[in-house]
């Protein structure tokens, strides 16, 4: 390819953009769970009038995590990560959601480092899509995280 002006990159180069997109991404989503929040704290009185503080809070942990997972997806768009890099940090943030921890120093830890995992994770490998088993093991690690966190919220307690 000489004298075509494009200039190649080696796979770690690829990866290593890859890690810096999902931290962009990762503090868009941060944007958008603090709109939502800002429009569920207006909603919230109405879901709990009687509260003692569990269903406010508990129904804006709910608000917040969506807001967070939806406002995702836009920033993978833009920053060409794709569906599966979504589907991966889905799998890593529904169980930080069941532990919540939040005043733990390594849930803070997990929380800054589940960006650049999940765009390792959910990397082609320099091909141009994943490859099938590639997406059963994302998908079944999604699904197995988010029924665990569903079934946690909605049975265990």
């Amino acid at each position: 390819m000489a004298g075509s002006g494009a200039t190649r990159r080696g796979l770690g180069g690829e990866l290593a953009e890859r890690v810096a997109w999902s931290m962009v991404a990762a503090l868009a989503a941060m944007v958008g769970a603090g709109l939502a929040l800002a429009i569920g704290s207006a909603v919230v009185p109405a879901l709990c009038p009687n509260d003692d503080g569990t269903c406010g809070v508990g129904w804006l942990l709910v608000i917040g995590a969506l807001g967070y997972l939806l406002a995702l997806l836009p920033a993978c768009a833009i920053g060409g990560l794709g569906i599966w890099f979504w589907v991966a940090y889905v799998a890593g943030v529904a169980p930080l959601l069941v532990v919540a921890s939040i005043g733990d120093w390594w849930w803070w830890a997990a929380l800054v480092l589940l960006p650049p995992l999940a765009a390792a994770v959910s990397w082609p490998f320099g091909r141009p899509r994943i490859t099938n088993w590639h997406w059963w093991v994302l998908v079944g690690a999604a699904a197995l995280t988010v029924g665990y966190a569903v079934w946690w919220y909605a049975f265990a307690n």
